[in-house]
């Protein structure tokens, strides 16, 4: 019978929790807008001046194939992986309805936003075809730092072939 009380009990505290407020529109679309930011430029085009507006200077990435980097060896591994104008171009692609943006507040002021979603990667050849080559989840936690929005910590992680 206790058991059975508690489990009511429980069950009715969860129906009266407050839910999560949703992020406000505008607030929303900046946030989607980050993500667009981040790859197109940078990973998919090698727009690589693009890294000193977006990437926080310390920023920390965890791959669960490559290992953990700061930024100086993410701007390397960019370089050299990515934008080396050697062999196929890597691309990503933001798989679409998978991206949330969840905004971080201190005091009632916007200091931040967490991400997540899934994306795919291909190879793009000489040719210009592209060939399909995984999906990953990722975790992107972003600060508002002088008013503009800076990558601080991401998680790249389940990648597996597409």
């Amino acid at each position: 019978m206790k058991t059975t009380a508690a489990l009511i009990a429980l069950l009715l505290g969860l129906l009266a929790a407050p839910t999560q407020a949703q992020t406000p529109p505008a607030l929303q679309q900046e946030l989607d807008a980050l993500d667009a930011a981040l790859f197109e430029p940078l990973f998919n085009r090698c727009e690589l001046e693009r890294m000193d507006e977006l990437l926080h200077p310390q920023l920390e990435f965890l791959h669960d194939q490559a290992g953990r980097q700061d930024r100086a060896g993410f701007e390397r591994a960019t370089r050299q992986n990515l934008c080396s104008g050697q062999g196929d171009k890597p691309l990503r692609r933001l798989l679409p309805g998978t991206l949330e943006s969840h905004p971080l507040y201190a005091n009632g002021e916007l200091y931040g936003a967490v991400q997540t979603g899934r994306h795919a990667f291909f190879l793009r050849g000489a040719d210009g075809r592209e060939r399909p080559t995984s999906q990953a989840r990722f975790v992107h936690t972003w600060l508002r730092v002088g008013g503009r929005w800076q990558l601080y910590r991401v998680l790249s992680f389940d990648h597996r072939p597409q």
